[in-house]
């Protein structure tokens, strides 16, 4: 039984809304070694004094992925409701889109995963800033990379395959969104997907897709 009440749509204009900024908050309250190289920032990114911003940079991170998957669930539910019910779409999106969801947990756990080693060691670990930087380098790919790219697929997949998910205007809103996301390596790229996740988040807050009823189950 599919439920687009109004306070779905409340959690899941939130969650976009807090997935947009909180990942933006982390990613420049953390500030990690990428771009051009730089010896004292990464050295200054692994001493014992950046953990507690490294860790804090982390849980922002993964707060804002709880926010993402809110916004999914409820772009199941709405293929789910304009989609014949032999179809497979709802699912496929909400799969893609979690597996991007759960990238987007990896890479934020790697963010801290350096300043935290170097403290439990206890000892100098020896570690060049290159090989600091080639890490912290591969945790920005993963976020900036397959994370929001998944995510993307799965816009992509629902505008394509549920015309009547969202309406016009965001649907090919949603799917410029998609196609952005598919980019977002270029970093600013990146920032262009999260506004598309305000956008939405606002458009659900102030009413959305809610019909305030529940709608009748479709067989199995």
């Amino acid at each position: 039984m599919v439920v687009m009440t109004r306070p779905n749509s409340i959690v899941a204009g939130v969650g976009a809304i807090a997935f947009a900024v909180l990942t933006f908050a982390a990613i420049f309250f953390v500030n990690w070694p990428g771009g051009g190289y730089s010896e004292s920032i990464s050295k200054s990114y692994v001493a014992p004094g950046n953990l507690p911003i490294a860790l804090a940079g982390t849980l922002i991170g993964l707060i804002a992925v709880v926010g993402l998957i809110c916004l999914l669930v409820y772009l199941k539910q709405a293929a789910e409701e304009s989609s014949p019910a032999i179809t497979l779409l709802p699912q496929i999106v909400w799969a893609i889109g979690l597996v991007g969801a759960a990238s987007f947990g990896v890479g934020w756990g790697l963010v801290s995963a350096q300043p935290l080693a170097h403290v439990e060691a206890g000892v100098d670990l020896g570690v060049a800033p290159t090989l600091t930087y080639m890490i912290s380098e591969a945790t920005s790919a993963i976020i900036f990379g397959p994370a929001p790219m998944l995510v993307g697929l799965a816009l992509i997949v629902l505008t394509v395959g549920s015309s009547r998910a969202l309406p016009g205007w965001l649907r090919w809103l949603t799917l410029v969104a998609g196609l952005v996301a598919l980019t977002s390596l270029a970093f600013f790229t990146f920032f262009l997907f999260l506004i598309w996740n305000i956008v939405i988040g606002i458009w659900l807050l102030i009413g959305g897709r809610s019909r305030g009823a529940t709608k009748q189950a479709r067989p199995s």
